[in-house]
């Protein structure tokens, strides 16, 4: 198989995900400027909780998928040097304009 056929098909599996995913209106991908990742993406979905997009997905299609910050936010948090009163004042203001 080689290392090299399995990044290609990751990138041709990446390509089609960007095209399916982008004409759907309420569908956001996060970082969707960077065409050229891993099999991975985040996005969310307007006006739905992501627990009933997580069980659709696994439920209905077989994909594997974890709602929520899941463990990456402590990290993110520490790469991007946010401390606990930084957060708090951004989960604010998300609170705030989205409720």
């Amino acid at each position: 198989m080689g290392v090299q056929n399995i990044l290609d098909r990751e990138h041709e599996l990446s390509t089609i995900i960007f095209k399916r995913l982008k004409p759907i209106d309420n569908l956001k991908i996060l970082a969707p400027e960077h065409v050229d990742r891993l099999g991975v993406f985040s996005f969310y979905i307007e006006k739905a909780h992501y627990n009933l997009i997580v069980k659709l997905l696994n439920d209905r299609f077989g994909v594997q998928s974890r709602g929520g910050c899941s463990c990456a936010g402590t990290y993110g948090h520490y790469l991007l040097n946010v401390d606990e009163p930084t957060s708090k004042s951004i989960e604010k203001k998300i609170l705030e304009l989205f409720g």
